[in-house]
């Protein structure tokens, strides 16, 4: 607080108390400035901390920090904001004569596997149930067949935003064409190679096998790649893909109680 205190000696007359209202007027300007001046520095002065002090949020853990050692300008309500993402639910995919395939096989239901040559899982048609790439014999075997006139998008075990690719979008992948296609190994895994011949893009297909509708054996491996296709060829049968060292195609009596792999294309 500024005090002003003006004395004058005598009773004066009407001039000198006119000047002295100038110099209280002056004086209580001037003071007014001078208070309003000094608030404004403060407050720059908390704005240059704010700044230098740079207090930050991880925005996985939602944890606070500061560079500024023994200062927070904490907020009042804490942000736990968690941006988590499964690389297993993701692919980039590449576009091969017009259609956007995954990389990789499905894995467990609603993820891709971790590698292109990673087998993934097998599945039956229009079925959720994951079924293991490896060991002869499964114990839990469920010989059971699915009547639906297509896949379900419900039973669709491909990560969002992917499906079970169609025999359309298959045929599209065998068009001589359009896209090459060889039998090779790739990082010490046997399969198919399909290269768009206009932009340079390629998937592998492992050749995993499939497993019996009998009994659930495993078959095939590294001589076969079987893949389901999401369309119906008859009550019982569907569309199936087969890729080997001597032909491609497409199977339109692949019993439904199969299990074989999935390989997704984009919605």
């Amino acid at each position: 607080m500024i005090t002003l205190e003006i004395q004058t000696k005598g009773k004066g007359n009407s001039v000198d108390r006119v000047e002295a209202m100038k110099k209280i007027i002056f004086l209580a300007v001037t003071a007014s400035m001078m208070i309003i001046a000094t608030s404004c520095e403060q407050k720059a002065g908390s704005r240059r901390f704010e700044e230098t002090s740079s207090t930050k949020f991880n925005i996985k853990t939602g944890t606070e920090y500061s560079n500024n050692e023994g200062f927070s300008n904490k907020p009042a309500e804490t942000i736990e904001t968690k941006l988590s993402i499964d690389p297993l639910t993701v692919d980039e995919g590449v576009v091969i004569n017009g259609v956007k395939w995954a990389t990789r096989n499905v894995t467990a239901t609603g993820k891709f596997a971790s590698t292109p040559e990673d087998a993934g899982m097998f599945y039956k048609w229009n079925n959720k149930k994951a079924w293991a790439t490896t060991g002869d014999e499964v114990t839990d075997w469920d010989n059971s067949i699915y009547y639906d006139d297509i896949w379900l998008k419900s039973n669709d075990p491909s990560p969002a935003g992917w499906h079970v690719a169609t025999d359309a979008e298959f045929r599209a992948l065998f068009d001589d064409d359009k896209v090459s296609n060889e039998w090779t190994t790739q990082n010490s895994v046997i399969g198919c190679k399909f290269t768009d011949k206009a932009n340079g893009n390629s998937i592998f297909l492992p050749a995993a096998g499939c497993r019996s509708s009998d009994d659930g054996m495993l078959n095939l491996v590294d001589l076969q790649g079987n893949y389901w296709t999401s369309t119906k060829s008859c009550s019982e049968c569907s569309y199936g893909v087969y890729l080997c060292d001597y032909n491609i195609g497409m199977n339109d009596g692949e019993n439904r109680g199969f299990a074989c792999s999935i390989r997704s294309v984009a919605d």
